[in-house]
């Protein structure tokens, strides 16, 4: 009988020590892309102008007063062979939405031109249209949403928030 004891005992241990040290990983459903690199094209008139920002330099944007522009934004990991990021966040794109906003607020009239699967803007690809001579910032927000995107930029995760220098000329 005290054998039998002691192999309940070794047994009841032994299921113990398995369920009880039993670490489950966190689920994660969102990280923020690792962004720190920024780069916007603008294509209008009869030229084109890359712009760049990154974690150690920004350049200053000078775009010409009264000009239509087609725009396209690419987000980069340059600490990681200029791996470019832009892809996954479209494939994404019921999940992010990019703000392009500036001070004063009348500078640019923005209208983003790239729809996700819903038929919302993401905002990668937009029509900007320069007003008059004037300076101030451009900033560039990028959200992530979890679940329903909605469009405010006050909601969501921040995946990048990052201004520029703005002039109009």
């Amino acid at each position: 009988m005290k054998r039998f004891s002691s192999q309940i005992l070794f047994i009841f241990i032994l299921a113990l020590s398995f369920t009880a040290c039993k670490k489950d990983d966190p689920v994660h459903e969102h990280e923020n892309e690792f962004i720190n690199a920024v780069r916007i094209e603008f294509i209008g008139g009869e030229e084109t102008k890359v712009f760049e920002w990154n974690e150690d330099a920004v350049d200053p944007i000078v775009l010409t007063a009264g000009t239509l522009y087609q725009t396209n934004i690419t987000f980069l990991n340059i600490e990681h062979h200029e791996e470019d990021i832009t892809h996954e966040i479209e494939e994404d794109g019921h999940n992010h939405q990019v703000f392009i906003t500036t001070t004063p607020a009348d500078l640019l009239q923005i209208k983003s031109t790239d729809k996700d699967k819903n038929g919302l803007p993401i905002g990668i690809e937009s029509e900007i249209t320069t007003t008059s001579v004037n300076a101030g910032s451009l900033r560039v927000l990028l959200k992530h949403y979890s679940g329903n995107k909605d469009g405010n930029p006050s909601n969501g995760s921040t995946d990048v928030d990052i201004s520029f220098p703005l002039t109009i000329q």
